[in-house]
């Protein structure tokens, strides 16, 4: 009886592994961000993502400007983190509450995630108010 019940677990597991992988992920990249690393916030991020209405060099260069070279504490909360997963894509769903200076907002924010080489990378990332209490 006890041979049927490992082979489910094993069918089960990378789809959990990879959920927890992505969960790592998601708190490391808001990590990076929180303590302003810009060169490791980037990093989590693929050569293919495409950012939405801008070229990515201008992307780098805001990102760089917005995380690094912040001067007020960043404070930012994830909750709500719902992951969905396969062996190579995943998306993680999250409430993101961000505060830094005078400015702060609180969005859904959608990151679809590519397993390259054993890292999941951020492919495309997409963000919308969240709706009002």
């Amino acid at each position: 009886a006890d041979e049927p019940m490992a082979i489910a677990e094993e069918k089960a597991a990378p789809q959990g592994d990879a959920q927890v992988a992505i969960a790592k992920t998601v708190e490391a990249w808001a990590n990076a961000w929180r303590t302003k690393n810009a060169n490791a916030y980037l990093n989590f991020y693929s050569a293919k993502f495409k950012p939405e209405g801008m070229s990515k060099a201008t992307w780098v260069q805001q990102r760089k400007q917005s995380v690094g070279a912040n001067p007020g504490e960043i404070t930012l909360s994830l909750d709500k983190l719902n992951i969905v997963a396969d062996a190579k894509k995943a998306t993680a769903t999250f409430a993101q509450h961000y505060a830094s200076g005078k400015y702060s907002d609180d969005v859904v924010k959608v990151l679809s995630f590519e397993n390259v080489n054993g890292q999941w990378l951020i492919v495309k990332e997409s963000a919308k108010a969240a709706s009002a209490k």
